[in-house]
C-alpha cells in the first residue's frame, strides 16, 4: 500500500523540509539528504491518533535508522499518524560513519531532555541544540500520543531489552514487541523517555550490539509490530512474560582514572578490565569472580544508586591488585569500548524484580 505524503509537523526547527517519501535504497545515502534533528509526520489510517518513534539519538547506534529505513522503503501506511525524530544525523555521517556517539561541539543528544537550555548548554548540549530539543519536547508533551518508542544499540554483547522509569503493564507490553527483558530505572540521566513518560507510555528499546545485523532485524521487526498494529491496549497481557530487573546502580570511572581493556594488568592503567567483560551481561556474576586489575590502592570506580550513594564498596573487592565481585550481582549494558566507558558509563548493576501482576 502506498504511504501518503509525509510532512514536517508545525513548528519543528529543521534545516530541510521533507515533502515526499523519496527514500534512497541505501540508508547512508538517505542520511546524507537529511538535516540534523529531522522530524517527520507520516499520515496513518487513523488520523485521530498518534504514535512517536525516535531514532539515532546517538550517532553510533545504527539499528534504529536501519530498521526505520527498511520500513519506510516498504511503503506501508502506519495504523495511526506517526511522528518520527531522527536525531544525531551529523554524528552518524561523520567519517567513519556510525562511529561517533555525538560530536564534541554538540553534546550527547540523549542527556539534555527536560533540562533548561542554560543547564543543558553548559554541561550537556550546545546552547542552540538545547533550545531546539526544548521546542521538540514541548511538542511531544502536548501531542497526546498513544506511546513513544526510543530505539538504541549497546556497544557490548546484550540481548534486546527495554529500559524506562515506568514498569507498568503498558510499558512492559511495548517492550514485548522487541524483546523479553525490561530494566526498571529511576535514574535521572536527562533522557527523552524520562522527560515524556509522565505524559504517555514511553520506553527505550536497546536492540542489541551496534553493527550486528540481528540487532537491525530486532529494530525492524519491532517497528512493524508497533507501527502497523491497530490497537496497543491488548499488549498489556504480553507484559506478564517479561523478565523484570531494577534498582540500577550506575558504574562509572572516577575522574582522572586511566582505563585499559586487556587480558592482564597494563602498567600505568588505573584499571585494567577483562576485554570480554560484556559476556556477563544479564548473567549472575558469582562472588569472587575476577573482573580485572587495579593499580594502587584506590578503586578507580564509582557505583551510584538512584539516591546518589556510592555503592562501590558493596559491589567490588580489591586484593593483591585484582578487582573482583564482592557479592553476587547482575550487570547490564557492560561495554568494552573505552570511549563509551569514559563518556557515559561502564555498566549498570541490577536486581531481579517480582513478576508483574495486574
Amino acid at each position: 500500500m502506498e504511504a501518503r505524503p509525509q510532512r514536517i509537523a508545525t513548528g519543528v526547527p529543521v534545516r530541510k523540509e521533507v515533502r515526499e517519501l523519496e527514500i534512497p535504497a541505501r540508508v547512508e545515502h538517505w542520511l546524507d539528504t537529511l538535516a540534523d534533528l529531522t522530524w517527520m509526520h507520516l499520515a496513518g489510517r487513523d488520523a485521530s491518533r498518534l504514535r512517536i518513534v525516535t531514532t539515532l539519538l546517538h550517532g553510533n547506534e545504527p539499528s534504529s535508522i536501519r530498521g526505520l529505513h527498511r520500513w519506510l522503503r516498504g511503503r506501508e501506511t502506519p495504523a495511526v499518524d506517526l511522528w518520527i525524530l531522527i536525531g544525531a544525523v551529523q554524528a552518524a555521517i561523520e567519517p567513519p560513519r556510525f562511529a561517533h556517539r555525538f560530536l564534541p561541539a554538540d553534546g550527547d543528544l540523549n542527556r539534555g531532555w527536560g533540562k533548561s537550555p542554560v543547564e543543558a548548554g553548559s554541561k550537556l548540549l550546545a546552547s542552540e541544540r538545547a533550545a531546539r530539543i526544548a521546542e521538540l519536547l514541548r511538542a511531544f508533551r502536548a501531542s497526546n500520543a498513544e506511546a513513544l518508542i526510543d530505539l538504541h544499540n549497546n556497544t557490548g554483547h546484550n540481548p534486546p531489552y527495554g529500559v524506562g522509569p515506568d514498569a507498568g503493564p503498558t510499558a512492559l507490553g511495548l517492550v514485548s514487541l522487541f524483546g523479553q527483558r525490561f530494566v526498571h530505572s529511576p535514574l535521572a540521566l536527562g533522557t527523552l523517555v524520562e522527560a515524556t513518560v509522565s505524559h504517555f507510555p514511553s520506553v527505550t528499546i536497546e536492540c542489541g550490539r551496534a553493527g550486528d545485523p540481528r540487532a537491525d532485524d530486532v529494530a525492524y521487526d519491532g517497528l512493524v509490530r508497533f507501527l502497523e498494529r491497530d490497537e496497543l491496549s491488548s499488549l498489556a497481557n504480553a507484559g506478564r512474560e517479561i523478565e523484570r530487573l531494577g534498582d540500577p546502580i550506575r558504574v562509572t570511572l572516577r575522574e582522572g582514572a586511566r582505563l585499559e581493556f586487556a587480558g592482564t594488568h597494563r602498567a600505568g592503567a588505573s584499571l585494567t578490565l577483562d576485554p570480554e567483560l560484556d559476556r556477563h551481561n544479564f548473567q549472575l556474576i558469582a562472588e569472587g569472580t575476577q573482573l580485572g586489575w587495579v593499580e594502587g590502592t584506590r578503586l578507580a570506580l564509582e557505583a551510584r544508586d538512584a539516591q546518589g550513594r556510592d555503592r562501590s564498596g558493596d559491589l567490588f573487592r580489591v586484593a593483591d591488585g585484582r578487582l573482583s565481585a564482592a557479592r553476587p550481582w547482575v550487570p547490564v549494558m557492560m561495554t568494552t569500548d573505552p570511549v563509551i566507558a569514559r563518556a557515559d558509563c561502564l555498566f549498570y548493576v541490577v536486581e531481579p524484580l517480582p513478576t508483574w501482576e495486574p
